[in-house]
């Protein structure tokens, strides 16, 4: 009775053409009655063949054993899902397998559900549990043409995945698989696909998906080579297709089909074969995009143009021919060496070369995108990030309207190239720009390549000599055109982001060698790798006039002005002695001639009058300058500006202005070709540390536009009078009190604050330098005919400094850097350019910017308001960062009349922390810290009930802010629920002055010490409360709810030793991190002893004298056994490119430890000062 029931399911299926599905546990035919089952039960199969034929296709869930006669229902259903550790599918069970052939086997390994879904291929989908094997049979409906279900298209979702991350996943080598996964997560709606025998023939993708509300099925290589299971998926999957009438894309990257022996005795040729004829036979309509390669078979299966698809579009850098053109020669020469082996006849080694060489010239240029394109072998090259949009179109177009139309649509859209490199430069030209959702932003124009007369790029190689975050944010705009990148990198940089960005990468030596600056080693790379052009970025010899012109010498061209123009205006004393004669720019009063003798420059300061500003000459970015208010200051200034210049820059010469105290810092950027010339208009840069910007803005809020005009016009006089090219950015001082406006300097380089021009004028400069660099001429682009701002756009630069502390680098890993999504701040136009990662190391050696944040607005207090937000979910641990200085200041910059003293103006910048501010956070570091001894207890076996530490051995935590913190945390079993008890107790301790005090300091803590550990007393301030963990630590993140109260933080350790651990704890409503420490009673109370015995309290403090981080002794300036007063300099030592001296913090006679030039790591002694009665303060 169960199979007439089963039959006439079958019957009702058939005749409405319905789906059906089968869960499914049979060990086949019941035996004693095999006569009343036999005949019917083979019609069961005969219909699932049928109803598949006749558009009624079928599903089968495997739960349990599905064995003899079972075993078939599967094998022929459309669809098969099995059930982990519960499916098992075979013909034969092990008793009669061992009967029959003698073979020992497992059901698992004989027909379970793993097997049967990676190694036989008859299991479509693999199910954890039954639940998920019913969502993926629904899931499977969802497939099914729509006849079958009730909704005829699903609403369009945006994809979850930013469709121009796909740039960043094309491979420049066709030898590099693509990750067809990631691709089609930014193709499809929602991010969603459901895949075909994932673990199946993996190399090969297959999968249903909604692009733009409407079904298609995706098949994609994931691998370049086709091997027998891939093919047999896809043929599998294409039937389905046809059965459901679904539309079939093929996404190539196809190098053919797998060769050799072993796959030639395996049936590749018939399960090609197969895959061929599978794709013939389609009746659905099918598209096809190559985007990399597509040669040989792999062509025909995967759709080519031979297979009539109703369109076949290419990415740009894509390729297609019968093989690749070093294969195809390489057969060539191997055909001819054979034939020439059988005649008898020499080889002319020089010719066959010749011959073989011409032959993979003439392959590589016709198997390229534009080429096929220009002989309309496709439909068109398209840029990846419009793929999903032209597949849209495409599926729109299938529904009742005329395929001509949808045709010329699309070319018309796309503006599709014809028969012409030239029009496939325009269609670059016209279409690489980026995506924008609100109408108030301009989309940035990115300028097209060039391209030589045989269509290929002028520049199809760059090599970056640079690092950190400007490597990478010019290997991005080069991955927008399609150019390959070669990364340089020092030892200390071989795992850095801008290394694993780049297409390839060569170390060029040791931190400490400054290959950085090594012009020979660059350019001799540079040779090596065959590189087209050179980009410096900004910094080391970025504006290096010597540089500039050996790049030329090796006939390799050079992002950026020419060598004269980098000598005229790169040295500021040369650009101001050029000016003076030359133009009608205003100049700031001040000293700028050859003559370097420091009596001179000291008489010359005395003339200007303080006070002055002391400038390196041939410097940029803040580095070799100083301020001098007193002619006492002068010599110590002067030499320090000489020496950093010298390491910095390769040059000691300075010049002296006239230091203007109310002053804005404005530039403007312009942009040449020799022959044309445009002003991308202003910034500002007022908020300063050290001479560096810390804070941009543009436009300038303050400027007028008669200033701005004025300004602009200024810029543009210097970029004629030396017919300049590329990217520069002329300087400008304000006097606000004055109105008045005077020349600073021109920087001959990319500017690190380039990002918010191009977010408010809608040009992208790196991609503008390129253009030029490659002979392109600015009056042929008509996106620059008329520049405008739009809207407001302001940056912040990220730096591994602690502001808190003289903005002294710091050095260390990150263990956690985590950028906000704009899912998380809720505000679009963020844009992050960071060079490191989680993992990264802030190197000593290095700058200590490590990212930039911007945001743009249609208003300056709405781009204020996303930079603070975006500061505020911006994670950073594992090294002390501006972060909360930086939020601090976005806070304050309301008022628009800002100088450059705005940070000496504003001393509440850099007040400490509140601790009234970090109660949640300490309770996540308390209940952190609480887990820590529990975590190897459920591992031990020994004395597995007893808890790990006794009383005296009580845990306290100290922060910063002399926060205490006791934890007791009791997990009830397997519960979330758990009680918490925290303790918090803010101390204010007098500060020792003596040993003897630090005696009675010790004694005055070690009494409620010693109560609390033995007698369990509480602290002052005590609360308990009810916690629940919703989310414990997951790469780094951490959530607790506290009296209905929810916290939510990333948590990591940043230190560990034998008495102590750290941990940092970081949340938005913190806006940076809070480091918490961990330490037992005896290291607790034996760290003031220390203190007292080492003279590091008090009075006498800071006697010794510690290196903060691996540094490099540069001078000493106090002699062993000299005496000094309160200020006077010990020694000078410079870390992460910057001079610190070191100065007395109290009278005594000097110690030193250390010598000149002498590279020393962190905390070692540098020297001492022993207190001498007697000498004065």
């Amino acid at each position: 009775m169960t199979v007439k029931k089963q039959l006439r399911v079958s019957d009702i299926a058939l005749q409405n053409g319905l789906p059906s599905i089968s869960l499914n546990q049979s060990a086949g035919a019941n035996l004693p009655q095999q006569f009343k089952v036999f005949h019917d039960g083979g019609r069961q199969f005969r219909d699932i063949a049928r109803r598949s034929a006749e558009g009624a296709p079928t599903c089968t869930v495997v739960f349990g054993s599905s064995t003899a006669g079972g075993a078939y229902q599967p094998g022929m259903s459309s669809y098969s899902i099995f059930v982990r550790e519960q499916a098992q599918v075979f013909l034969g069970g092990p008793p009669l397998v061992y009967m029959a052939t003698g073979e020992v086997t497992t059901a698992e390994a004989l027909g379970g559900a793993e097997m049967h879904t990676s190694v036989s291929g008859v299991g479509d989908a693999f199910a954890a549990d039954e639940f998920e094997a019913c969502r993926l049979a629904r899931s499977w409906v969802l497939t099914l043409p729509q006849q079958h279900r009730r909704e005829s298209q699903l609403p369009a979702r945006p994809p979850l995945y930013d469709p121009a991350d796909i740039l960043g996943m094309v491979p420049t080598s066709i030898r590099q698989p693509m990750d067809m996964r990631e691709v089609v997560a930014r193709l499809v709606d929602d991010g969603r696909f459901e895949e075909f025998k994932p673990t199946y023939g993996d190399g090969m993708l297959c999968a249903w998906a909604h692009i733009h509300g409407r079904l298609a099925g995706i098949i994609g290589n994931q691998r370049p080579v086709i091997m027998i299971p891939e093919a047999q998926k896809a043929t599998h999957f294409i039937r389905l297709a046809n059965e459901n009438g679904t539309p079939l894309v093929f996404l190539h990257n196809v190098t053919g089909f797998m060769v050799g022996a072993r796959a030639e005795t395996a049936g590749i040729i018939k399960a090609g074969s197969l895959m061929i004829d599978a794709v013939s036979r389609s009746a659905v309509p099918h598209i096809s995009i190559i985007c990399g390669s597509s040669y040989g078979a792999g062509n025909y299966a995967m759709c080519g143009r031979a297979y009539a698809p109703r369109f076949l579009f290419s990415w740009p850098h894509s390729k297609c021919s019968v093989m690749g053109p070093d294969q195809l020669a390489g057969v060539m020469d191997m055909i001819a060496r054979e034939a020439a082996a059988k005649s008898g006849k020499p080889i002319d080694e020089k010719k066959l070369g010749k011959t073989t060489e011409g032959l993979r010239g003439q392959v590589e240029k016709e198997s390229e995108a534009y080429t096929t394109a220009a002989w309309c072998l496709d439909d068109g090259v398209i840029d990846p990030r419009d793929t999903r949009d032209v597949l849209g179109m495409w599926e729109s177009g299938d529904e009742g309207s005329v395929e001509d139309l949808i045709n010329a649509k699309l070319h018309e859209l796309l503006r599709l190239p014809g028969l012409s490199c030239t029009d496939a430069q325009t269609t670059f030209m016209t279409h690489l720009t980026t995506m924008h959702s609100s109408p108030a932003k301009p989309p940035i124009f990115v300028a097209p390549p060039i391209f030589r007369p045989d269509g290929r790029p002028v520049l199809g190689r760059v090599l970056v000599a640079n690092r950190g975050e400007i490597a990478c944010r010019i290997i991005r705009t080069c991955k927008l055109l399609f150019i390959t990148t070669v990364a340089v990198f020092a030892d200390e940089d071989q795992d850095s982001l801008h290394v694993q960005q780049a297409d390839e990468a060569i170390c060029i030596g040791p931190a400490d060698s400054r290959p950085y600056q090594n012009i020979e080693a660059l350019v001799e790379v540079a040779k090596k790798a065959n590189i087209d052009a050179i980009h410096p970025g900004y910094g080391y010899l970025s504006e290096n006039a010597f540089f500039a012109a050996a790049v030329a010498e090796a006939g390799i061209r050079f992002i950026g002005p020419s060598p004269s123009s980098i000598a005229q205006l790169g040295d500021k004393r040369d650009a101001k002695e050029y000016l003076s004669k030359n133009s009608s720019v205003p100049l700031i009063p001040g000293y700028a001639e050859r003559d370097q003798d420091p009596v001179r420059l000291e008489a010359e300061a005395d003339k200007i009058g303080y006070p002055v500003l002391i400038k390196a000459s041939a410097g940029g970015g803040g580095k070799g300058m100083r301020i001098v208010r007193e002619k006492s200051e002068f010599k110590e200034a002067l030499l320090r500006c000489t020496s950093e210049a010298e390491r910095s820059f390769g040059s000691s010469h300075c010049l002296i202005e006239k230091y203007i105290e109310s002053g804005k810092h404005i530039e403007i950027q312009v942009f040449g070709d020799g022959e044309t010339f445009i002003s991308l208009l202003d910034r500002e840069c007022s908020v300063q540390r050290r001479h560096q910007k810390i804070v941009e803005e543009s436009p300038s809020s303050w400027l007028s536009p008669s200033m701005r005009q004025a300004m602009s016009a200024c810029a543009l006089e210097i970029a004629r009078l030396l017919k300049y090219e590329s990217a520069g950015t002329v300087e400008f001082i304000v006097d606000i009190a004055q109105k008045r406006f005077y020349f600073l300097e021109v920087n001959t380089r990319i500017q690190v604050e380039h990002p918010i021009t191009e977010e408010v004028v809608g040009i992208d400069i790196v991609a503008l330098q390129i253009f030029v660099a490659a002979g392109g001429k600015l009056d042929s682009l008509p996106e620059l005919k008329t520049i405008k701002q739009h809207g407001h756009a302001v940056e912040v630069r990220l730096c591994a400094e602690n502001p808190f502390n003289d903005f002294l680098p710091c050095t260390g890993t990150v263990s956690i850097f985590e950028l906000p999504k704009e899912t998380e701040t809720g505000w679009k136009h963020l844009r992050f350019e960071a060079g490191i990662e989680s993992g990264s190391t802030v190197s000593v050696h290095f700058d200590s910017m490590i990212c930039k944040i911007i945001a743009w607005a249609p208003t300056r207090e709405e781009a204020v308001t996303k930079i603070i937000s975006a500061l505020m979910k911006t994670t950073c641990l594992g090294v002390i960062t501006n972060q909360i200085f930086l939020m601090r200041i976005m806070c304050s910059l309301n008022n628009t009349d800002y100088t450059t003293g705005f940070i000496d103006q504003n001393p509440h910048l850099l007040a400490p922390v509140d601790a009234a501010h970090i109660e949640g956070p300490t309770m996540m570091a308390a209940l952190h810290f609480d887990q820590l001894p529990k975590a190897p207890s459920a591992r031990r076996g020994t004395f597995a009930s007893i808890p790990l530490g006794f009383r005296n051995q009580h845990k306290d935590r100290e922060t910063g802010t002399r926060t205490f913190v006791t934890c007791r945390l009791d997990l009830l079993g397997h519960e979330a629920s758990s009680t918490l008890m925290y303790d918090v107790s803010t101390v204010d301790v007098e500060t020792p002055v003596t040993a003897a005090e630090t005696k009675v300091f010790f004694n005055k803590q070690g009494g409620p010490l010693a109560r609390r550990f033995y007698h369990a007393t509480k602290a002052k301030t005590s609360r308990t409360c009810t916690a629940k963990l919703l989310r414990p630590t997951v790469n780094g993140k951490m959530a607790i709810r506290v009296d209905n109260k929810s916290y939510s933080y990333h948590v990591t350790e940043v230190a560990s030793d034998d008495n102590t651990r750290e941990i940092a704890v970081s949340s938005a409503h913190i806006g940076g991190p809070v480091t918490f420490v961990l330490r037992n009673a005896l290291s607790w109370a034996g760290k003031f002893d220390e203190r007292g015995r080492d003279g590091t309290m008090g009075g006498d403090a800071k006697r010794k004298y510690l290196s903060p981080m691996p540094c490099h002794i540069l001078q000493i300036l106090a002699a062993n056994g000299s005496t000094v007063k309160a200020g006077d300099g010990l020694l000078v030592m410079e870390s992460m490119k910057t001079e610190i001296r070191i100065n007395a913090e109290a009278a005594g006679v000097v110690k030193m430890h250390v010598q000149a030039d002498a590279k020393i790591s962190e905390g070692v002694i540098m020297c001492e000062v022993d207190p001498v009665e007697g000498v004065m303060e």
